[in-house]
């Protein structure tokens, strides 16, 4: 794990500035770490899977026919997997719906991402049916310096090497902002069996669904 205190020395050092140099304030080295954090989160969609993954149960859908995840403390970032509750047989997966005809009745229920809402058809048919929704959280920007960061043991340097990159881009430093996402490829790829092996998924009759593999 990592603070966002020892984040930012970490970029600083890298990028040559001291502590106190006035040219970069704390507000807009926290903002550069957090778009870079919300880049390797995505990532790691693909790589650890299971990793940032939280699940609701349960959720009865009313005549809107749609589910908004966008309050609470796990905002939407992406959908993983929406499942429908059979009674007596349990959850079993819906499929995406079709991406030029929504509505299409071919299949008994579908459902497409809109932001942070979850929309289902056709049309009202899925009114009263429950739902469960497996996704990937987007956490808020961590503003406390003594506070971890919301990444996964092992990726501390990456996440640091791409900040520091954002700051040379930032400074207008092509070339050194190029080394330095060069050098975080490297370090994302070093730790990346770890990750796999640590934050995979595995479901449904032995069968594997790994993302990334």
């Amino acid at each position: 794990m990592i603070t966002l205190a020892q984040a930012r020395s970490r970029v600083r050092r890298n990028a040559r500035y001291k502590d106190t140099d006035s040219r970069l304030d704390d507000p807009t080295l926290d903002d550069i770490i957090y778009e870079k954090e919300l880049v390797l989160r995505t990532q790691l969609q693909e790589i650890a899977p299971s990793y940032g993954l939280t699940t609701v149960s349960g959720i009865v859908l009313d005549a809107d026919c749609a589910i908004d995840l966008s309050g609470g403390e796990c905002p939407l970032a992406r959908v993983y997997r929406v499942e429908r509750l059979f009674p007596g047989v349990g959850y079993r997966e819906v499929q995406v719906a079709h991406y030029a005809n929504p509505n299409m009745h071919m299949i008994p229920l579908t459902w497409r991402q809109e932001g942070c809402k979850l929309l289902f058809g056709p049309d009202a048919l899925p009114v009263g049916e429950t739902i469960r929704v497996t996704y990937w959280t987007e956490p808020g920007q961590t503003t406390v310096a003594d506070d971890d960061l919301p990444i996964p043991s092992g990726t501390e340097s990456v996440l640091t090497h791409m900040a520091t990159a954002g700051l040379y881009a930032r400074d207008g430093d092509d070339d050194r902002a190029q080394q330095w996402d060069a050098r975080a490829d490297a370090e994302l790829a070093r730790v990346k069996p770890t990750l796999r092996m640590q934050h995979g998924v595995q479901q449904i009759g032995g069968l594997a669904r790994v993302l990334g593999y």
